[in-house]
């Protein structure tokens, strides 16, 4: 319970200490072109709803 908690409140201090340093290197339109395709990359992934793996079974007790 204790390393998820810590592990959160890191993930959120890297997050915060992040975004300005993205906006300076990156600029604005840059910036909002990477989370355009970061946005679009997530919805992809939980567009496969685990096919990989019901492939897998599938072909594996199919070849016994």
């Amino acid at each position: 319970m204790a390393s998820g908690m810590a592990t959160t409140v890191v993930n959120i201090a890297v997050m915060a200490a992040g975004y300005p340093l993205y906006l300076h290197f990156l600029g604005y339109e840059k910036y909002g072109v990477w989370l355009v395709l970061a946005a679009v990359l997530t919805f992809a992934q939980l567009g496969d709803l685990g096919m990989n793996p019901a492939i897998t079974k599938l072909v594996a007790e199919q070849s016994k």
